[in-house]
């Protein structure tokens, strides 16, 4: 157990009744989430620009994925949207869709983009976490404590460490 959530569990222990535990989720978890947010969308940026207003398929039918505005739209000049403008909800279903490729009378689905499973994982969870806490409703316990044990090592995961260029 991480010294954060520690002090968390503390913290909510004294709440009196479930606005105070809610208001409590909402000053010390959104911060997080914030964060998280922010080091999943700087290590994948590039990727992101590139998948944004890019059709996928859901079952049968054909979608696209953060439509563009129309006025960033210039003819044929390719045109990359910001990543920081999406939801978290668009980056937790990102893992799962897919579009589809003919191939010699084949059909194929392919991801529209890959993720590592701690990324999955990590995204469905502040996700829903988020979501809950902006209609109002309080996080698990089992949630939060997910969330504030595995803060730090996400957080490095997505740093990735320093990069040393060998000459």
């Amino acid at each position: 157990m991480s010294e954060i959530y520690r002090q968390y569990e503390s913290a909510a222990a004294q709440c009196a009744d479930a606005d105070g535990l809610l208001e409590l989720q909402k000053k010390l978890l959104l911060p997080i989430i914030a964060e998280e947010k922010e080091a999943f969308i700087s290590a994948e940026f590039g990727r992101l620009q590139q998948i944004m207003g890019v059709e996928y398929t859901d079952g049968e039918e054909s979608k696209v994925f953060h439509p563009l505005p129309e006025e960033l739209k210039n003819g044929e000049n390719i045109v990359y949207g910001n990543p920081r403008e999406l939801s978290l909800a668009e980056l937790a279903m990102l893992p799962h869709l897919t579009y589809k490729i003919n191939r010699f009378g084949a059909v194929s689905r392919m991801p529209l983009i890959q993720c590592y499973p701690q990324d999955i994982a990590r995204l469905e969870l502040i996700a829903r976490m988020y979501e809950n806490l902006m209609i109002g409703r309080s996080c698990a316990d089992a949630d939060a404590k997910t969330l504030l044990d595995g803060h730090a090592e996400y957080m490095d995961f997505k740093d990735g460490g320093k990069v040393v260029v060998i000459k």
